[in-house]
């Protein structure tokens, strides 16, 4: 029973997000790889597909206009990885899984595991806030690429109230062709106590 003066969190909210089911939702490419949509190979229905050039560059997935801008109650970054490489090769050694740039600030995530598993969907929860640097809440820790240093809560207030880019590592296998898939992005907020009567 909530009585009067009583609060509850309210269901998590969201900021922004991201299903494919229809099309390709603004989202782009850096680095060496064909993007399409997928209306089957979701998790489920619709995501994106990238096709590997194996030019050398490492792909990212790169966030719309609706995952940037004034960001500065975002909290967590939820999304949804597969890659498929038949042949085994090497992991690529590489330290960014998500970028975040903006007011002259690049912000990298590294996640402490070389890679998802090869051939089946994995699911990653990003923090968006410094005391992840520590490594003591999930599984990753934030780094201040600009200076060299762990990233700390001022950084995170500079990068998010203006954030130009939002990028997503979608490359693991080295010295080969593979294929990337990204479904169910979703960037959460602040949840906000709500009064109940």
């Amino acid at each position: 029973m909530v009585t009067s003066g009583s609060n509850i969190l309210s269901k998590e909210p969201i900021l922004a997000e991201s299903y494919f089911e229809v099309d390709k939702e603004g989202w782009s490419m850096q680095g060496d790889c064909t993007l399409t949509h997928s209306p089957t190979e979701g998790n489920p229905g619709g995501c994106l597909k990238a096709v590997d050039a194996v030019t050398g560059d490492v792909f990212y997935y790169l966030a719309p206009a609706k995952f940037l801008g004034d960001k500065r109650s975002a909290v967590r970054l939820d999304y949804d990885i597969k890659w498929v490489e038949p042949r085994n090769l090497p992991i690529f050694a590489w330290d960014r899984e998500v970028e975040l740039a903006g007011g002259g600030t690049l912000l990298i995530y590294h996640y402490q595991i070389a890679a998802p598993p090869r051939n089946t969907w994995f699911h990653y929860s990003v923090p968006l806030y410094a005391s992840s640097s520590t490594g003591q809440r999930g599984l990753g820790v934030w780094t201040n690429v600009t200076k060299n240093r762990p990233a700390t809560d001022e950084d995170f207030k500079v990068v998010l109230t203006s954030l130009g880019k939002l990028a997503i590592r979608g490359e693991f296998a080295h010295g080969g062709p593979e294929i990337g898939y990204l479904d169910n992005v979703v960037m959460y907020r602040v949840q906000k106590e709500v009064p109940m009567e």
